[in-house]
């Protein structure tokens, strides 16, 4: 598995997302802006107060992006471990593909499913400086760490 690729993959996919968010934050600013010169009343007033609450939602979402953005950044110009299990590591077990980079979930890669984690989730604790061989409970299965990359 080519792990650059991979991670090239999901900055991509960041960036698309980052794009969308300020997309949707520029067409909130407009209607705001339109909406400004139409008649006042309560009606308006709940409207603007729905719009300016979509914007802050919008203005977290692009944070968190840039922050995701960054990690994966910093993984691609770091050498991950293959003794254990750390930020960036590829953990392939008995069951399952598992990436240690962000929040992502299931991502399709090269015909495989990968799911893609933080290591602050469930699973992203449990898997953090395991090393091939070891075992660990998730979701009343055993899993078997059979590789490192």
């Amino acid at each position: 598995m080519d792990k650059s690729l991979l991670l090239e993959t999901l900055i991509s996919l960041n960036l698309e997302k980052l794009e969308q968010f300020n997309r949707d934050q520029e067409e909130l600013r407009e209607n705001l802006a339109s909406n400004q010169k139409s008649s006042a009343g309560d009606k308006h007033e709940t409207s603007r107060a729905m719009a300016q609450l979509e914007m802050e939602k919008l203005g977290h979402m692009i944070q968190e992006r840039e922050q995701q953005l960054n990690i994966l950044r910093k993984i691609k110009e770091s050498k991950t471990s293959t003794i254990q299990a750390g930020p960036g590591s590829i953990i392939r077990t008995n069951h399952a593909l598992f990436m240690l980079a962000i929040p992502w979930g299931k991502l399709s890669f090269e015909g495989k499913e990968i799911l893609v984690t933080s290591l602050q989730s469930p699973i992203g604790k449990l898997l953090r400086g395991r090393k091939p061989g070891e075992e660990f409970q998730w979701n009343q299965k055993t899993y078997q760490i059979l590789e490192l990359f």
